[in-house]
């Protein structure tokens, strides 16, 4: 018998959150919380509703009232919408036609214009020749502006097919293709827009935004991380609840004597939604090393801006707010989380 797609010990955690609250999540290298984010979008789509009421699930579905907006700027959408099918088998692309969830690309053309030709006030650049005897090879230039880094090795006819394909795109799927937060912004709102327009009576307090490690424009970009806060703060302010997704391995959160800017920004990012965030899920590796049976550790725990009433015995609604589980991925995308010393086989 196959496991379930949403282990019972994770399911009280990846329901669809309140109003106004947010998840942080966090991972490591080795650690990815990809397979966290897409039990996030099933738990928002549950055919059980977020309490398991089955009456309550019908009118959720037939009213198309739950939406999801995801915003990755590391996976694109082929990576989404074949990892949902086949390892929670959610249809993205349906579920997208209906209204009830968009996809805005932050990685495929951020530092590209709509027609995919570097922008000419660029200051820098280097080109590499052709190598000789290797025909059609175009010329691979590397591009710095205020920024960031493009590079390019398309042929003519690849820029002008590039051009024409946000044409092609369903209307369910954004682009980014400017680093600027004013942009990023826009785009988004669009999207979170897109998809309630179909549904005219469904309440905004429904929508689930999901970033998926927007610190790449921290990191590419000279953006203050006070300034990226802030606009953060304010994209979360279109949707009822947000799940934010971000690196935290220890040379990006613990500082040296001598910091790079680049890891105290980074460090003061985790540091600040962290206090801001409703709950912290942290993904990372057995302190042990490598066991074949298991991926790594999952902990939960409260965030700064949690504000329930039982606060001593640090539970909310009769679930664990402080709790660490074992997790491990199976090869065909399903996974198991048990308690230290249950075996996989607990579920």
């Amino acid at each position: 018998m196959p496991p379930p797609r949403i282990p019972p010990l994770l399911h009280p955690y990846v329901s669809l959150a309140p109003p106004d609250s947010l998840t942080l999540l966090t991972s490591v290298l080795g650690a990815s919380t990809n397979w966290l984010i897409l039990r996030y979008i099933l738990g928002a789509f549950d055919t059980k509703g977020k309490n398991g009421d089955e009456a309550e699930s019908s009118r959720l579905a037939s009213n198309g009232d739950v939406k999801v907006v995801l915003v990755s700027f590391l996976r694109d959408w082929d990576f989404w919408r074949t990892e949902a099918r086949r390892s929670v088998g959610l249809d993205l692309t349906k579920l997208g036609v209906e209204g009830r969830f968009a996809f805005v690309d932050g990685l495929g053309e951020l530092f590209l214009r709509e027609d995919g030709v570097v922008p000419a006030s660029a200051s820098v650049t280097v080109s590499s020749s052709s190598p000789s005897g290797i025909p059609g090879r175009a010329p691979l230039a590397v591009t710095q502006n205020a920024r960031g880094l493009s590079i390019r090795g398309k042929t003519q006819s690849a820029l002008a097919q590039s051009s024409a394909e946000p044409s092609m795109k369903p209307k369910y799927i954004a682009t980014l293709t400017s680093p600027d937060l004013a942009h990023v912004e826009q785009t988004i709102q669009s999207a979170l827009s897109s998809a309630s327009s179909s549904s005219p009576s469904s309440p905004p307090s429904r929508t689930l935004l999901i970033l998926d490690d927007p610190s790449i424009l921290l990191s590419a970009t000279l953006t203050p991380v006070h300034a990226f806060l802030s606009s953060l703060l304010h994209i979360r302010t279109l949707a009822a609840s947000s799940i934010i997704s971000l690196p935290a391995d220890s040379p990006l959160v613990h500082l040296t004597h001598t910091p790079t800017p680049l890891e105290r920004e980074h460090a003061n990012l985790v540091v600040g939604l962290g206090h801001t965030a409703t709950r912290v899920v942290g993904l990372r590796l057995l302190d042990s090393g490598v066991a074949r049976d298991v991926s790594g550790v999952l902990c939960v725990g409260r965030g700064g801006a949690w504000d329930g009433d039982d606060e001593e015995s640090g539970r909310e609604n009769g679930v664990n707010l402080e709790k660490e589980l074992l997790y491990y991925v199976g090869g065909d995308g399903g996974v198991k989380v048990f308690e230290r010393g249950a075996g996989t086989n607990a579920g």
